[in-house]
């Protein structure tokens, strides 16, 4: 771990693929956080795909903190309550390091219920 124990500026990130050309004519975020977007006719469209995430800058890459499949539905931009419609959760945590110049990885699951 670094000596520097700052949060690191999160960045958030939502990727959307509606499965076909669109036009889009606007988007809102309502006061708890549902994204909606709306088609050239003005009406609210819901994509066939929405991925969120966050991650932070580092020197080797970025580091994704999470990343959710959304409910194309019902887009949630805070992952926390996306999680809520899983029965299971798992946490993964993956690391490297370098030992006697063989690169050894790490990984760890937890099973979170």
């Amino acid at each position: 771990m670094s000596g520097d124990n700052r949060r690191k500026p999160r960045i958030p990130a939502v990727r959307v693929d509606f499965g076909k050309g669109q036009i889009l004519t606007g988007m809102h975020v309502s006061d708890d956080g549902r994204l909606t977007f709306f088609g050239e006719t003005g009406q609210p469209i819901s994509p066939a795909f929405v991925e969120v995430d966050s991650t932070y800058k580092r020197k080797k890459g970025p580091k994704t903190l999470n990343r959710i499949v959304a409910d194309a539905a019902g887009i949630l931009l805070d992952q926390n309550s996306s999680l809520r419609r899983y029965r299971h959760l798992f946490a993964v945590d993956t690391n490297t390091a370098e030992v006697n110049s063989v690169k050894n990885v790490d990984n760890s699951f937890q099973l979170c219920d």
